[in-house]
């Protein structure tokens, strides 16, 4: 079975987009590790190795991850992640599969609050989570035909930032838009057909995932 870091690049390379923040590079690589040196964790990440030992050691003073002394070379420490973050981010995948079942359910609907989605989505209490493009493709995954605003309200990213994030997810054919029947001056997203598949894959990917270590 695939890593959850390497079904989350393959996800990236259909997209083109890159999905997680360089906090969660390093936490998505600990989930299939329990414990791996700095140089091999290092290697699973696009980071350089100045942001990256920068990055460690900011993730171990907020308590996500553990180290200790590797056995085999006194000299030397391993890596993992801290049994709380490990749950959280486990909670976090089952409450958002959840979230997709009652979407392929019918369950959710326009009406639906988007705050509903933030505690899946949104970074947590620990560590930056996800891009603010993601973040974008993953409410319009869950609910389609939400104006700038309200995504604007739920996207854990600046103003400017989010303006920048859905212009480029546009212009890429990730996402279109339709004049609001309601407000002819407003206009409601929607994921592309290439962004929904491409999602669709990913999700059984992670799904699988997370079946394989839960049974979920």
């Amino acid at each position: 079975m695939q890593t959850l870091i390497a079904i989350q690049r393959e996800g990236e390379e259909k997209l083109g987009v890159y999905t997680l923040s360089t906090d969660y590079e390093i936490v998505y690589s600990l989930m299939d590790c329990p414990q791996i040196s700095p140089d091999r964790l290092l290697k699973l990440t696009r980071l350089s190795s100045t942001a990256f030992y920068h990055k460690l050691k900011e993730l171990e003073r907020s308590g996500a991850i553990v180290s200790q002394t590797n056995p085999q070379d006194r000299r030397g420490r391993l890596y993992g992640l801290s049994d709380d973050m490990r749950a959280l981010i486990m909670n976090q995948h089952r409450g958002y599969l959840d979230l997709v079942r009652s979407r392929e359910d019918g369950v959710g609907g326009k009406g639906q609050n988007l705050n509903i989605y933030r505690s899946y989505i949104q970074k947590s209490d620990i560590v930056n989570h996800l891009t603010g493009e993601f973040q974008i493709l993953l409410y319009l995954y869950l609910r389609s035909g939400i104006s700038n605003l309200n995504i604007s309200h739920v996207v854990d990213v600046s103003i400017t930032k989010f303006h920048t994030s859905l212009t480029k997810l546009v212009g890429m054919g990730l996402v279109r838009y339709e004049k609001d029947p309601s407000d002819g001056r407003s206009k409601l997203y929607f994921l592309s057909d290439r962004a929904h598949a491409a999602l669709d894959s990913l999700h059984d990917k992670v799904f699988g995932w997370l079946k394989g270590r839960t049974g979920a």
